[in-house]
């Protein structure tokens, strides 16, 4: 489709119609462990076929259901700056709450 996207390079609604993702078979078979077991089984799942994009998900997944720790050590692993600056600020918002 790269021909129809030279025609007209300005068009950004015909380049958003030309372009098509494609999910990895890891990518795939991640989410679908994150909806049918638990998140501690797909983390081992990714430790074993390791990937940003991968931990990246983990990360997200794992901050939907809050649980910081997994979210921070998935952050970690992509080297994620503001990711573990948000768990250390969520940390810090959890301490002074329950004082």
């Amino acid at each position: 489709m790269l021909d129809e996207l030279l025609k007209d390079p300005e068009d950004v609604k015909k380049i958003t119609d030309l372009i098509t993702n494609y999910e990895a078979k890891t990518l795939k078979d991640t989410r679908d462990f994150l909806t049918s077991v638990s998140l501690k089984e797909a983390v081992e799942f990714v430790e074993k076929n390791p990937h940003p994009r991968l931990w990246e998900l983990i990360a997200e997944t794992a901050l939907e259901k809050g649980n910081l720790a997994i979210a921070e050590r998935s952050f970690i692993k992509t080297e994620n700056y503001h990711g573990i600056q948000l768990i250390s600020r969520l940390n810090t918002y959890g301490d002074e709450k329950s004082k």
